[in-house]
């Protein structure tokens, strides 16, 4: 009995004794807690001086430590993430920010860090889906929304882009930028009424800004409004009158408004600012020519050739300026310069080709523009050019209908290259294919060979009033034409007067 009192009375003390027993318990977890946090803030504080001095490993060390304190801080993870980042530690930086958003998926800094890693990666997918899973629960996000929308145009998906930035310009209806983007986005999407609306406000919002107004002249210039595009242009000179890129435009509207003394003065005015503009010279160059004033051509170009000679257009256009003055001689020796200077290049090889041709020398001009399909088999003028020498010649003309298929499959609406095809199937003796692809021809280019391989082929179909008809059309559109002049006559069954 006595002994079992004994164990009662201690068991019933021991009993009153558990609760203070639990609040000490208690109380020393909260103690360690909040210890281990004073530690880990401690190491975080120093992790931001190392880094502050540059010592990105030991900012690194620092930051593992406080993660061994207090693992279930996300803002620690991205911290040591963007550290990783800094080192070029990309797999590191990946697991560390999982980590933040297995801990908080609403970590904004974590999933945008996140979606940059992806982006410097080229995983525009993942990054895209990141900015998008912020912009689910922060809807007012700017950063993501800017950084979304570039990534939507940079994948190809302007229609989503232009949204975004809809949704920007409802937070910030006054925002300059948000306005330009929309605008060149939908002149992208070819919405130019809505394109202009936006970049008007752009103007509105922001009238000295050169690019706004060289934007929205580009615009209009696009929807064939010449004259907006002119005063757009102008209030751009006027505002910057020493940007060389605001004269191209003005010189490219004036050209094609035909007012060729104005756009000339344009072309002048860059070359006074920046004598090496390449563009500048063979824009001037290519007016001068238009204008048939050739001598100044050639003194341009001549005068442009000490600092512009390694360039192959300045002799391309040397070449034709001699062409036209019918120096055919000259002009095959400027284009073999091209060629010795350049000669990977398939142009100077085309035109010097073309030249030989014109010169009377064709073996050599079929060896050179075999070597421009050589050098690039996708030379459309090279291929039609061949093919219609083999047609003309009445040589290899199996071969001259594939260069000339080629030709077309790589710009099918061409007139001329059409032509050659109707001509070759001709040559061939497959006049109905030639009637059809020379009619087809004459619905693309109101030409007058087109019109005088017409009558041939519609003549030796015995299809004598179609071919009367023909030759006249091609009459209409060139009087000159002795040898035509003379085979209508023979049809008529006339005596000619023309000189053969």
């Amino acid at each position: 009995m006595t002994w079992m009192l004994v164990v009662l009375v201690v068991g019933s003390q021991l009993e009153g004794c558990q609760a203070p027993l639990k609040h000490y318990t208690s109380t020393w977890l909260q103690r360690s807690q909040t210890t281990q946090r004073q530690q880990a803030y401690a190491h975080y504080a120093k992790a931001l001086l190392a880094e502050q001095r540059g010592e990105t490993e030991e900012a690194i060390a620092q930051f593992q430590r406080a993660l061994q304190l207090d693992a279930q801080s996300p803002a620690l993870h991205m911290r040591l993430a963007s550290l990783y980042l800094r080192d070029n530690q990309p797999t590191p930086a990946l697991e560390q920010l999982e980590l933040a958003l297995t801990l908080d998926p609403q970590h904004i800094p974590s999933r945008t860090l996140l979606a940059l890693l992806h982006t410097s990666q080229g995983q525009l997918p993942q990054a895209i889906a990141q900015y998008e899973a912020i912009l689910a629960g922060a809807p007012e996000a700017e950063v993501a929304l800017n950084a979304l929308a570039d990534l939507y145009v940079l994948s190809g998906r302007l229609e989503d882009a232009s949204q975004i930035y809809q949704r920007l310009i409802v937070l910030e209806p006054d925002s300059a930028i948000h306005h330009f983007n929309a605008g060149i986005l939908a002149s992208r999407l070819e919405r130019f009424a809505e394109a202009i609306q936006h970049l008007q406000q752009v103007v509105a919002l922001t009238p000295n800004s050169v690019e706004a107004h060289l934007a929205l002249g580009l615009i209009y210039e696009l929807q064939g409004e010449l004259s907006p595009a002119l005063e757009q242009f102008q209030a751009a000179a006027d505002l910057d009158p020493l940007n060389p890129k605001v004269y191209h435009q003005l010189g490219r509207i004036y050209a094609e408004q035909e007012r060729i003394n104005d756009a000339v003065r344009q072309y002048r005015l860059i070359l006074e600012l920046d004598p090496a503009d390449a563009n500048a010279v063979l824009a001037l160059a290519r007016l001068y020519l238009k204008s048939d004033s050739l001598d100044e051509a050639d003194r341009l170009l001549r005068a442009a050739l000490p600092r512009l000679g390694e360039q192959v257009e300045i002799w391309i256009a040397l070449g034709l300026v001699a062409q036209e003055r019918g120096q055919r001689e000259e002009a095959v020796a400027i284009f073999r310069q091209a060629v010795e200077r350049h000669p990977e290049n398939a142009h100077a090889h085309f035109y010097l080709g073309a030249m030989l041709d014109q010169a009377g020398q064709r073996p050599a001009a079929r060896t050179v523009l075999r070597k421009t399909i050589a050098l690039d088999p996708k030379h459309a003028d090279a291929l039609n050019y061949l093919g219609y020498m083999n047609a003309e010649e009445g040589v290899e003309l199996e071969e001259a209908v594939t260069l000339i298929q080629r030709a077309l499959e790589i710009d099918p609406q061409n007139g001329a290259y059409v032509d050659s095809l109707g001509w070759a199937y001709f040559r061939l003796g497959r006049v109905p294919e030639a009637i059809v692809e020379l009619k087809r021809a004459a619905t693309l280019i109101e030409d007058p060979v087109v019109f005088d391989h017409l009558g041939e082929v519609y003549a030796a179909g015995g299809r004598i009033e179609e071919a009367q008809q023909a030759w006249e059309r091609s009459l209409r559109l060139n009087a000159e034409q002795p040898k035509v002049r003379q085979k209508l006559d023979a049809l008529l069954r006339v005596p000619t007067t023309a000189t053969p």
